[in-house]
């Protein structure tokens, strides 16, 4: 389900983030990942706004974009959709990697004789790949 934030409203929202996996990307800071579950706290976040930041909690995908004077987050669980797909990005640093699932609903398509087929409708930050070992 997508929002639109302000910033009381964000911090608000952080308060019931739990432990998550992700990172941050503030206007003025190099991006900050965490591949280790933790809490979050907004007060810890200093005084500049949040460029993005995708947070993973096992089943709950978080999206938070700054837009203009307002946050867009995006905040869907992974468990609530029956046709998803999986792939594996190499992030910034490359020796990382993330998990991005892909959201595929059924609708009908008139290029396919008015049949009902899957087409993409969301992309969710679904976590980092751990070491395997």
């Amino acid at each position: 389900m997508a929002k639109f934030y302000n910033m009381d409203e964000l911090k608000e929202f952080f308060k019931n983030l739990g432990e998550v996996e992700g990172y941050i990307q503030m206007s003025d800071e190099e991006i900050n990942i965490f591949k280790e579950r933790k809490s979050i706290k907004y007060d810890e976040i200093k005084d500049n706004f949040i460029f993005e930041a995708m947070f993973f909690d096992g089943d709950r995908s978080v999206l938070i974009r700054q837009f203009n004077d307002k946050y867009l987050v995006i905040d869907e669980k992974l468990s609530e959709f029956t046709e998803t797909s999986t792939d594996v990005y190499f992030v910034k640093n490359e020796s990382d990697k993330a998990k991005i699932t892909t959201i595929w609903i059924e609708e009908e398509d008139s290029e396919c004789l008015n049949l009902k087929v899957l087409k993409p409708k969301l992309q969710l930050f679904s976590g980092f790949v751990k070491d395997e070992k």
